[in-house]
């Protein structure tokens, strides 16, 4: 692993807070939100709406998210909108009297969709592979319906 610098901006928040963050130091500092969804009943054949995924850090954690994987069939990923690494955190605000928010945050965001290639329960397991915490895991799932009679 290659030491990182942080930007000179993070670097001088950082320097007002009361403390450094925390790097990483468990999975339970970073969440997925939502942790678990259900696509409900799809047809095979079909594909359900978007679904966005946010990677978000805890009060004063800062980590990198360095892959987000999963290889399942009928479910599909879109991090285009993610460079690896990709930093996530939350740091304390540098002006308590400032009417901004107080915990400004960097987050990872991608989209998954169910496109069901059979009928049935079907299910998929994401891994989010943080550089520090280790892995975050998404559970998605959805019903592949088949489709109507005469197609």
């Amino acid at each position: 692993m290659t030491a990182r610098r942080l930007p000179l901006a993070l670097a001088l928040a950082l320097a007002a807070c009361a403390g450094p963050p925390t790097v990483g130091t468990t999975a339970q500092e970073l969440a997925v939100s939502p942790s678990i969804h259900d696509f409900g009943a799809i047809e095979v054949g079909q594909a359900s709406l978007a679904r966005q995924f946010v990677v978000s850090a805890a009060l004063d954690e800062l980590d990198y998210v360095d892959a987000i994987t999963a290889s399942c069939d009928g479910f599909v990923l879109d991090t285009s909108a993610v460079t690896f690494p990709h930093e996530v955190s939350r740091l304390c605000e540098v002006n308590p009297n400032a009417k901004a928010p107080p915990c400004p945050s960097i987050t990872a965001r991608f989209t998954g969709t169910f496109a069901p290639t059979f009928a049935g329960p079907q299910s998929c397991l994401v891994t989010i592979t943080m550089q520090f915490a280790g892995d975050v895991v998404l559970t998605l799932s959805g019903t592949g319906t088949p489709p109507p009679v005469g197609q």
